[in-house]
């Protein structure tokens, strides 16, 4: 993806800087922490990103 700027990414207590982090129901944790996980592994893999660019999904969101 060129042209984009870098992922920030929040320290090991979920936060960007001093402030911020997670304010989510806890019903919603498990199911937030498995979207994490699944987006960090994503994001780096190459062919998940060019699949992602051929099949126009990154050109709609």
């Amino acid at each position: 993806m060129e042209g984009q700027a870098p992922l920030l990414r929040p320290d090991p207590l979920g936060r960007f800087g001093r402030f911020g982090g997670k304010f989510v129901p806890e019903t919603l944790i498990y199911a937030l922490s498995e979207l994490e996980s699944a987006f960090h592994s994503l994001a780096g893999d190459q062919d998940f990103q060019l699949m992602m660019k051929e099949d126009g999904v990154c050109r709609q969101w």
